[in-house]
């Protein structure tokens, strides 16, 4: 029951992340995203697997902008093996905590 109620807590922190992300607020927001996975870790929460859905319009956010802001993501978060798929009107990544990374 309690790993229900953390998963919903979690979903809803990354939902909140993600709603701004669709928004005008441009790549800072990428930060909100690392500030929810270090007090997920400060709380003992561990996330093995988590997606990110971006939706934006051209005018508010390049599709370069991003593509490079991701590249840095997948970097950064090297211990995770990410599963990239995209689709003429999507780009999907899902990372997926590699066996033994913590």
């Amino acid at each position: 029951m309690k790993t229900n109620s953390t998963l919903i807590i979690i979903s809803i922190f990354l939902f909140s992340g993600f709603y701004h992300l669709t928004n005008v607020h441009g790549i800072s927001t990428f930060q909100e995203l690392e500030d929810m996975r270090k007090a997920a870790e400060k709380n003992n929460i561990d996330i093995q697997k988590w997606k990110v859905y971006i939706r934006a319009e051209e005018s508010n956010i390049s599709l370069n902008k991003i593509r490079k802001k991701l590249e840095k993501i997948f970097e950064e978060k090297s211990d995770y093996v990410w599963e990239k798929e995209a689709d003429q009107h999507h780009y999907q990544a899902t990372g997926v905590l590699a066996q033994g990374k913590k």
